[in-house]
């Protein structure tokens, strides 16, 4: 019912008299539920002025104001302003919640903020810092079918990271669409230095899964068809960016544009079952991966730890 700053700025003063000490309980709220967007004036930076601390964690969770303000989709402009608000006051950028160990990193891809995730990583948080909440999830398969399987076997161990766990999900049941894959991977990979390190493309250091294994299992169609322009301007905020024609020199897909990074060892990498991307790709009769990723020299006669070479892996996974 308020329809001015001024009148939430005193009937919060009022609030606050009756019950002092409250600003870091309003300022959360602030924060998480977007006020700015809601009044058009900075209603965080009131708080703060009163003596909110931005660094204060919520009781049960250990919530930082980062991850509160990570946890719902609002219009870009709005994340910015409560960002520019929040982020010089020394706030820990990789700070781990209590239940499930998530950072305010994790939020924001899970929710697909990607300018909250770029400043993120510029503020110097941790991407491979593992996820390990939804990983009974990962190993239900396709539509949930393996979850009343009794002793289902855990695919994914405790080490997944989030990049891991978005490209998991595009693979099982296209949760996120491709440009968000594409730019997220673009962000990551861009603040990283070339060539790749080898442990640079580990997504799962528990069963030693690459990023080269899991794009290698990619549909074709989810390569880059289109060079998706983050710069290029949108109807309505949450909508996919537009596209334009595919420059000639581009990489045909996500595996070509991680393989030309990458340092020759790696695209013979193993995992702990000794399954090479040739493997992966062969299991999922990719044929443009494999004639990708021969071509870049990967090694057909690589047998895994079942005496399989990659082409019997094709043949048995027709055959089952």
């Amino acid at each position: 019912g308020f329809g001015k700053f001024d009148d939430i700025r005193e009937a919060l003063d009022l609030c606050l008299e009756l019950q002092p000490g409250h600003e870091e309980v309003l300022m959360w709220s602030a924060v998480r539920h977007g006020h700015v967007d809601i009044v058009k004036t900075d209603l965080v930076q009131s708080l703060l002025a009163r003596g909110a601390d931005a660094t204060e964690k919520t009781a049960s969770r250990q919530l930082t104001c980062l991850h509160l303000l990570m946890l719902l989709p609002r219009h870009p402009s709005v994340d910015q302003d409560i960002f520019k608000s929040i982020s010089g006051y020394g706030i820990e950028i990789n700070a781990r919640e209590k239940i499930d160990g998530l950072t305010a990193f994790h939020f924001a891809v899970r929710n697909q903020k990607l300018p909250m995730v770029r400043q993120l990583l510029e503020m110097g948080a941790d991407p491979l810092i593992p996820v390990p909440d939804q990983l009974s999830l990962l190993s239900q398969g396709k539509g949930g079918y393996l979850e009343r399987t009794p002793d289902r076997p855990q695919f994914f161990t405790e080490n997944l990271t989030i990049l891991g766990e978005v490209l998991l999900q595009y693979n099982q049941d296209n949760f996120y669409d491709m440009p968000y894959i594409a730019d997220l991977l673009f962000l990551l990979l861009d603040r990283l230095p070339a060539p790749l390190s080898e442990e640079s493309l580990v997504i799962d250091k528990g069963v030693s899964l690459t990023l080269l294994h899991i794009l290698s299992t990619f549909p074709p169609h989810s390569g880059i068809p289109h060079v998706y322009r983050r710069d290029a301007p949108q109807r309505h905020w949450n909508e996919p960016p537009p596209i334009i024609p595919k420059i000639p020199t581009a990489p045909a897909s996500l595996l070509q544009l991680v393989l030309l990074r990458s340092p020759p060892s790696a695209i013979n990498a193993r995992d702990f079952q000794g399954d090479t991307a040739l493997h992966y790709a062969c299991a999922a009769h990719q044929f443009h991966h494999i004639r990708t990723l021969l071509s870049a020299g990967a090694n057909p006669s690589i047998r895994n730890s079942a005496g399989l070479s990659p082409v019997e892996v094709m043949a048995w996974s027709v055959i089952f």
